[in-house]
Formats: structure tokens, sequence, C-alpha cells
């Protein structure tokens, strides 16, 4: 498929762009509403510097769907750290899908701080690098992740809808 699509773009004339087809039936990322409207999320990286970058990444892409979004720096005295925004979830981002009992201790310190807050999981591996990360059993977060489409629906459903989502 993308031999394909590199072919039709190296025979298409300088400064011409290939159109893509898209596909059936679009995702919630791409579905062209902003599924995001009405959401109050918080988002924070799980340990290190790129989960902190990954986060930021996922605040930016959950605002690009018209939720209301607060991203929060690493370590951050909580709920000082969010002033007057009151999110209805919290979203945690690893790209380890190893680091079970610090992320484990993060979230039960989120829950301490934040009573009320749905609390997820979002984690992603690096590529290439060993298997994709499977969720754990039994954990304290009300949804746990390990893709985009899957983090979005669970954190833009109500709290009285939400599924516990696993991967």
């Amino acid at each position: 498929m993308v031999e394909d699509e590199l072919a039709l773009a190296a025979s298409l004339p300088e400064g011409e762009a290939p159109e893509v087809p898209q596909a059936d039936a679009a995702g919630l990322v791409t579905n062209g509403r902003l599924d995001g409207l009405g959401r109050r999320i918080a988002v924070m990286g799980a340990q290190t510097r790129l989960d902190e970058a990954a986060a930021r990444m996922v605040a930016q892409a959950m605002r690009a769907e018209g939720a209301e979004v607060e991203h929060l720096p690493p370590r951050a005295a909580l709920p000082r750290a969010l002033g007057d925004f009151r999110p209805e979830t919290l979203v945690i981002v690893g790209l380890d899908g190893t680091s079970g009992t610090a992320t484990d201790l993060l979230l039960r310190q989120m829950r301490r701080r934040l009573p009320g807050t749905r609390i997820g999981i979002a984690l992603w591996k690096a590529q290439g690098i060993g298997t994709r990360p499977e969720p754990r059993g039994r954990s304290l977060a009300d949804f746990q992740v390990t893709g985009m489409e899957d983090l979005f629906a669970a954190a833009f459903s109500r709290p009285t809808d939400a599924p516990a989502l696993a991967g």
C-alpha cells in the first residue's frame, strides 16, 4: 500500500500532490467532527521527558478536537497547579509499557489529589522495540489504552457511559 502511494507520487510532475483515497469508515480522529467539545481534560507525562513530550502532543491533539485541555508539568502540585480548571478526566501518558509500579504509584497519588476525576493511562512504545505494551491486569485506572483512537473514545466519553477500555 505504502509502496503504491510512493510510486504514484514519484510518477507525478514535480509540485503536484497525489489524491489519497479516504477510508470508508472514518475513525474518531478523522470523522470531521469536534468530538472533544464540552470535555475538560488534564494530561500529564508518566515519568520521563519523552513521556512529557508525548503528553504535550496528546494535549494538542485533544485541543484540535475541541476539548478544553490543561497540560500538567511533571511533579505538579495538584490541585493547586490546575487553578480554577476542574478536569473531568486526567490522562497519564507513558511511552514505556513496562513502568508498571511507578505508573501505579503516580495513579494512586492522582486519585488522592483529584477525587471524583476519571483517570486513564495511555501507553505507547518506541516503534521497532519489543512488542506492543499489553494492558496490565487489574489496574487502578478507569481506562487503559494503547492507541490514539481508543484514547479519544475513552477520554471524550461521558463519565456515566465510559467503558473501561483495555486496548
